[in-house]
């Protein structure tokens, strides 16, 4: 079902905060929208944009900036996030990935909000890893593994019980309290008889997973998950920009992403020479669309995500209509 517009171009334009997105968008939509993009990535009704990015130091931190941006067409809504990727602010109580989303109407062009894109980003990365991973299952995904415990962590676990007939969710994390603390924020009552296990061993809580999430944000090429520790036909879904699994995963599966060339832009072992290079069957919107057909049963599957822009502006566009019919938001002035 298409995004409804609701657009008033002649409103002012709305600034929303991240707890005025969370009574704008509830989860279920988070994933309905999310879901609906990605199966329409290669429509006219989707335009991906370009991705831009630059890395600079500064008082001996490396930081990186970027761009991603796009065009949902049903929505009338074209628009860009802007976000900084800055480790050292873990250490400084604040967003390892803060980042900023503005929306302007596609057919005038004129700004139609602002919101802080963090939390966000982190709910719109979690559904859309559950939706990819869900579209490549070959069984029913019973058993799943989450590997890192941070916003994304928690957001994943989340949406795989409100969305998947999963009935255990193993959350791992190199410190054992980190994963319980997920574990506990996301709360058993989503799910009658889901069992959530926090573990600190990797190996043990991918070992009979059918989906596995990596999460982690290593600041390095990484074997957090080994090929060997999993089941035959699992389906492996990486969301870091960092390499999380070892070469022989991404040498033996079958890999799906959701933009081939922003991953050769932030992932060295998917450019030329790489492990992963010339190893990319597809995109995972020919997959949810049904273009693409998934491999046989015994086959592993890998699905790399680093996030579309368009995902972002679909979600800013029904956030910015929820958030007129409600009167939340701060209205900016109109130049």
């Amino acid at each position: 079902m298409p995004v409804a517009s609701g657009k008033d171009c002649s409103a002012s334009p709305l600034y929303l905060d991240s707890a005025s997105l969370k009574a704008c968008l509830s989860d279920e939509e988070i994933y309905e929208i999310v879901s609906q993009t990605l199966r329409e990535m290669n429509s006219t009704n989707v335009v991906k944009g370009p991705k831009a990015g630059f890395g600079f130091d500064i008082n001996g931190d490396h930081l990186h900036m970027g761009s991603v941006c796009g065009a949902v067409l049903s929505s009338s809504a074209a628009g860009i996030k802007w976000f900084t990727v800055a480790d050292r602010n873990l250490s400084r109580s604040l967003p390892r990935v803060p980042a900023t989303v503005l929306v302007c109407d596609a057919e005038t062009g004129m700004l139609q909000g602002v919101l802080n894109g963090t939390q966000l980003t982190s709910e719109r990365t979690a559904a859309m890893a559950v939706a990819a991973a869900s579209a490549c299952c070959r069984r029913s995904m019973k058993k799943a593994a989450v590997v890192g415990a941070g916003a994304i962590g928690s957001a994943l676990v989340k949406f795989l019980a409100l969305t998947q007939p999963v009935d255990h969710i193993a959350v791992a994390s190199l410190r054992e309290s980190s994963a319980r603390q997920a574990c506990d924020a996301v709360g058993l009552a989503l799910r009658l008889g889901l069992t959530l296990t926090p573990t600190a061993d990797v190996s043990r809580a991918v070992r009979d997973a059918d989906v596995v999430f990596t999460s982690t944000g290593v600041s390095k090429d990484t074997d957090v998950v080994s090929s060997e520790w999993l089941k035959k036909g699992a389906v492996v879904c990486t969301l870091g920009t960092r390499r999380e699994v070892d070469t022989k995963l991404l040498s033996d599966a079958w890999i799906v992403v959701d933009d081939a060339d922003g991953i050769r832009l932030r992932r060295g072992d998917f450019r030329e020479g790489g492990v992963g290079w010339n190893r990319i069957v597809g995109d995972i919107g020919s997959v949810m669309s049904g273009q693409l057909p998934l491999p046989p049963d015994d086959k592993k599957i890998n699905v790399v995500l680093i996030g579309t822009g368009m995902l972002d502006v679909a979600l800013g566009a029904r956030a910015i209509v929820n958030a007129r019919r409600k009167g939340l938001g701060i209205q900016l002035e109109r130049q």
